[in-house]
């Protein structure tokens, strides 16, 4: 009987253990889980730590989130006032980039010789701003998509442009390659036909610089 009843409490005190040890285990994983959350939190609103050393960092505004994947860096921003595009720009020219901002559309991009291109959105009525980075890839235009006289892109803009601004139509049709040569190479997140709508006028302030003042007005009749 004595001999049972040890056998019994030894059992029980096993056991007891066995849960004590469970409970130590579940503690420990869930401490490890928060730990992990908490960290991740912590890294997602900084600087990306791989970004590519030819990319200057943005300190022009506050950072409320990044992304990181597939030779991509994508990190926004709040608090940015609208003369910090700027100096961005003039931080990536100081860096080896060819870069505009056009104020307009509020859009930004970049190009630089080891491969890399950049490009950005900036809302200027709640001051958050997009950084994107991209490691180009030769020919990575989508399949399906097409060339500058299938989509008429030179023909949608040049003849109106041509006579309200001093642009020939030689001139008008080397922007619209130019701005089909960039969308190939790097569409900024958006799909090709979108690409080529925003960047044209980009691409034609950059290579006319003295237009931008008449294009900017006939950007600002449009939307009223």
């Amino acid at each position: 009987m004595k001999k049972i009843y040890f056998i019994g409490l030894s059992i029980m005190l096993l056991g007891l253990l066995f849960l004590s040890g469970c409970g130590n285990k579940e503690t420990e994983t869930n401490t490890n889980q928060e730990s992990e959350l908490q960290n991740l939190d912590s890294t997602t609103a900084t600087w990306p730590a791989d970004m590519p050393k030819q990319v200057p960092k943005f300190t022009y505004g506050a950072i409320t989130g990044s992304e990181v994947g597939m030779d991509s860096w994508i990190v926004d921003f709040e608090n940015v006032n609208p003369d910090a595009m700027d100096k961005y720009v003039s931080d990536l020219k100081s860096g080896g980039w060819t870069a505009s901002f056009m104020e307009i559309n509020g859009m930004m991009t970049g190009k630089h010789s080891e491969g890399f291109s950049i490009s950005g959105n900036y809302d200027k009525e709640y001051k958050v701003f997009q950084l994107i980075v991209r490691k180009a890839e030769p020919n990575s235009q989508p399949t399906g998509s097409t060339s500058v006289e299938e989509n008429e892109l030179s023909e949608e803009f040049c003849p109106k442009l041509t006579t309200e601004l001093e642009l020939t139509n030689e001139q008008c049709i080397a922007v619209a390659l130019k701005t089909e040569e960039i969308c190939s190479e790097d569409t900024g997140g958006v799909d090709y036909d979108s690409c080529l709508g925003l960047r044209f006028f980009v691409v034609l302030v950059e290579e006319h610089p003295e237009l931008k003042d008449e294009v900017t007005k006939m950007f600002q009749e449009a939307n009223n």
